[in-house]
């Protein structure tokens, strides 16, 4: 079981509005001969091992948060996962809270979201 964390309201709506602007990125950008948006959900197992285990990361600053970017290759398509780290008071740590995940074999697509400089070490909660 993970351990419980708290982040205030103002950083849930960021990252309700960031999910909602990387998806309509991802959707205006999608090819139609591309895995399936809706397929996505199929490939949501392999979240932890491609934060863990990124062929590449990256780390961003959108408007004064930090976004990593983990990118693996896997043998069906390489999985992106991009997510902001915030500071949780409660528990006076980092949290990473992912954003938006999918999965794909456009690479032009993948290096749309691919971006910043590179990230030496991923984290997890």
């Amino acid at each position: 079981m993970k351990d419980e964390f708290f982040l205030p309201a103002e950083v849930m709506e960021w990252v309700a509005l960031k999910k909602s602007e990387y998806l309509a990125l991802l959707i205006l950008n999608h090819k139609s001969h591309d895995i399936k948006i809706e397929e996505y959900h199929q490939f949501n197992y392999l979240m932890e091992e491609t934060i863990a285990r990124s062929d590449k990361s990256y780390t961003d600053e959108v408007d004064g948060n930090r976004v990593h970017i983990y990118v693996k290759s896997y043998s069906h398509g390489t999985q992106v996962v991009v997510g902001a780290v915030f500071q949780d008071p409660k528990n006076n740590s980092d949290i990473f809270v992912p954003v938006l995940t999918f999965v794909s074999k456009n690479n032009d697509l993948i290096r749309l979201f691919a971006v910043g400089k590179p990230l030496s070490s991923p984290i997890l909660n």
